[in-house]
């Protein structure tokens, strides 16, 4: 789950938690990024901005975080309190460094072994829920779009589609 403005009035804990139209629990495992715990608590968490993961420090956020290498190490020596539950991910390829949060909880996904992904808040674009657009932001939906069919042919069989309220057929 990302943090796109398309994200905005959805019911998060019904849409990954409950069967649609019903009470019945399904078993999903939810991927989010950065700040999304403040409004909801999913199974794992992707971060890779510095304020995020300093932020996560101050709030002593008790989901497991992954973070990029080079992020994991800066945090782990910058001499401060640390996440309790804090995890490194390493790249095969040094281009994905460049990577946002969103393509590497897709990522993660894939590796996790999951076939079916479901993307929610995908959108692309500086803005988010959390933020205004502070012409920093790189993320752009081209880019996620590219690295999603990355993945797609990186491993078999998975099958990523971004979340619609029908799910009749993949976006992407």
């Amino acid at each position: 789950i990302g943090n796109g403005l398309s994200r905005k009035n959805l019911d998060l804990e019904k849409i990954t938690r409950y069967y649609k139209n019903s009470k019945a629990k399904k078993s999903s495992f939810v991927i989010g990024c950065n700040y999304i715990y403040k409004d909801f608590s999913p199974d794992l968490i992707i971060a890779q901005d510095t304020k995020v993961l300093l932020q996560m420090v101050k709030d002593d956020l008790n989901i497991p975080v992954v973070a990029p290498l080079l992020k994991y190490n800066w945090a782990r020596n910058s001499g401060q309190r640390n996440l309790r539950k804090f995890f490194c991910l390493r790249f095969p390829s040094y281009n994905m460094t460049r990577w946002n949060s969103g393509d590497i909880a897709i990522y993660v996904a894939a590796l996790l072994g999951f076939k079916k992904i479901e993307t929610i808040g995908f959108d692309g674009g500086a803005s988010s829920i959390y933020r205004q657009d502070d012409g920093v932001s790189n993320v752009k939906s081209v880019l996620t779009n590219k690295r999603i069919q990355l993945i797609k042919n990186s491993f078999d069989n998975v099958n990523i589609n971004r979340y619609e309220d029908n799910l009749k057929k993949p976006s992407l």
